[in-house]
């Protein structure tokens, strides 16, 4: 194994880059171009030039089927990349994703848009998924001569850039110039800031050359390409007893119990309910006092014995599953009971613990 991955060992300095990304994705729409060891070398780069998050899409299922592999080896050429660098260690958040997952969205907000009884129509149903993104991307890879996204719905993408190669030169890991190059490719768009007017002219009788933001898209002050409605900056107008945020926060609602946990990320900006204010069914803020009744909930005792693969945890967490590899972080617990040890996942229709790659 030590073999494969001695050209680690070649890495020299950094290539200077202004710009990197925060979060790539990676698409194969081939399934000859997929291999263990160039997935695990990607996030070897990406953690090398500090980029926050790898999101793979797996159209074909095979990624999945071998994460546990795919982040073992990864890991081996993470720890003999910083014996050799001698720098400090740093993380990057790895995904694997599925068409049939960002799927899913569309039954968490219809259950959601029916408890607050908000109308359901293309512009609140099109709010509702703008709330729940899976990733966040400011570069898709998409690997191979498919001229597809595979089936991945464009909204679950949230992208900015799209960049498109036939293969990788090597079958058994990414060169770092090739790797760079992919980056250089979105280091070099001229983005249009979010101040530009709606539309972009250009003077009579001239051609300017070069890369802008589409459509409704503006350029941040980071460089990133984002909805014009995202662009921040300028507070929205917001109802009786709400705040604008600029990043979000988890709300409470009226017609559910209080929570004690919330996702370790800013939600989108916008109008929100300030602290002591409960979202109502008709989506008013209001006071407790205001809400009415609030539904118990009455704990089920969990059993001290947990089964094979498992463990007994007082502050519960979600765990990963066969259909669901990803799952958010929480800065609280979930109810104490057991627990799928790690790297095993929950076989849904057994209820085991298992290997990823015995799903």
């Amino acid at each position: 194994m030590l073999e494969s991955i001695s050209w680690i060992s070649s890495l020299g300095e950094l290539k200077p880059l202004s710009n990197i990304p925060e979060s790539i994705g990676i698409l194969f729409t081939e399934k000859d171009q997929i291999s263990v060891h160039t997935a695990a070398s990607i996030i070897l780069y990406a953690l090398r030039y500090n980029i926050k998050r790898v999101s793979f899409y797996d159209p074909w299922n095979l990624i999945t089927l071998y994460e546990y592999e795919i982040t073992t080896l990864a890991a081996q050429m993470t720890t003999l990349y910083y014996l050799n660098s001698g720098l400090d260690e740093r993380i990057v958040k790895v995904f694997f994703l599925q068409p049939k997952e960002s799927l899913k969205i569309l039954g968490v907000i219809s259950n959601r848009m029916i408890a607050q009884q908000i109308t359901i129509d293309k512009r609140n149903i099109t709010n509702e998924l703008n709330k729940e993104y899976i990733f966040n991307i400011d570069l898709l890879v998409k690997i191979g001569s498919i001229p597809t996204i595979c089936g991945y719905p464009a909204w679950a993408l949230h992208l900015a850039e799209i960049v498109s190669i036939p293969r990788f030169k090597r079958k058994n890991h990414v060169d770092e110039d090739e790797f760079v190059g992919l980056l250089k490719s979105y280091n070099s768009r001229n983005r249009r800031p979010c101040s530009a007017d709606a539309k972009f002219k250009c003077p009579p009788n001239v051609c300017l050359s070069g890369c802008k933001c589409v459509g409704y898209f503006r350029k941040t002050s980071s460089g990133k390409c984002v909805l014009r409605k995202d662009c921040g900056g300028i507070p929205k107008k917001c109802k009786t007893n709400e705040v604008f945020m600029q990043c979000g926060k988890c709300q409470d609602y009226c017609d559910f119990p209080p929570t004690d946990y919330c996702t370790a990320h800013c939600k989108k900006p916008g109008c929100y309910c300030p602290k002591g204010f409960f979202v109502k069914s008709n989506n008013e803020c209001v006071r407790k006092e205001n809400c009415g009744p609030v539904p118990t909930q009455v704990p089920t005792p969990c059993p001290m014995l947990c089964q094979a693969n498992e463990v007994y945890t007082d502050c519960g967490f979600f765990e990963k599953t066969c259909k669901k590899r990803i799952v958010d972080t929480f800065m609280g617990c979930l109810p104490p009971g057991c627990y799928c040890c790690d790297p095993f996942v929950r076989r849904e229709d057994t209820g085991c613990c298992i290997y990823p790659n015995k799903c």
